[in-house]
């Protein structure tokens, strides 16, 4: 069984972090968004590699959510970040578990989120 995981990938030479998640996040799962803050930083030696991850809050600007690397993932869907499913990655958990304990509001279309 695959794991729910957020949209994510490697910065290519000459991005930036926010131009990474932009690029991600659209080339994934369809939608544009705009990177506010960077909730937490992970370092990990995974199969011989050294891995350094970032999780941001970003806020929608466009698209609609589909699955654009089908070849990957089995199905994309959102989640309320209080209610993950089973099956959700440890570092998805550990980066939705930094957002939510950050004190970080959101003020989306004037309501608070």
């Amino acid at each position: 069984v695959g794991e729910w995981e957020l949209p994510g990938g490697t910065v290519e030479i000459g991005q930036s972090l926010e131009e990474t998640v932009k690029r991600e996040v659209e080339e994934e799962i369809g939608l544009q968004v705009q990177p506010l803050n960077c909730c937490r930083i992970d370092e990990d030696f995974i199969e011989g590699q050294y891995w350094i991850s970032f999780g941001y809050v970003a806020m929608k600007t466009g698209g609609e959510l589909q699955n654009r690397e089908q070849y990957k993932f089995a199905e994309v869907r959102l989640f309320s970040p209080t209610n993950l499913p089973d099956h959700t990655s440890e570092l998805t958990r550990k980066v939705i578990e930094s957002y939510t304990k950050s004190n970080l509001i959101l003020t989306i279309h004037g309501g608070t989120r």
